[in-house]
């Protein structure tokens, strides 16, 4: 029973550092050179490994997705 609360409190770690990761390469992609255009606005997707909520529906939040064009170093 303690090993399953170490289990749950480290995946809630890596979780957690996961999004802060992806919050550092998004801030640091905005700072670069290469022009960022976004993909895609914040909201709601279909996901086969959510969790299904009271409709019965299969969906996760995502952030918004940025991409960044791409430069040639002199």
């Amino acid at each position: 029973m303690e090993q399953l609360g170490r289990l749950s409190a480290l995946l809630g770690r890596v979780r957690l550092l996961r999004q802060a990761e992806a919050r550092l390469e998004t801030t640091k992609g905005l700072m670069g050179k290469g022009a960022a255009r976004k993909i895609r606005e914040a909201g709601f997707v279909e996901d086969d490994n959510a969790k299904e909520d009271r409709n019965g529906e299969k969906k996760a939040f995502l952030g918004k997705q940025w991409k960044w064009k791409l430069e040639r170093r002199k």
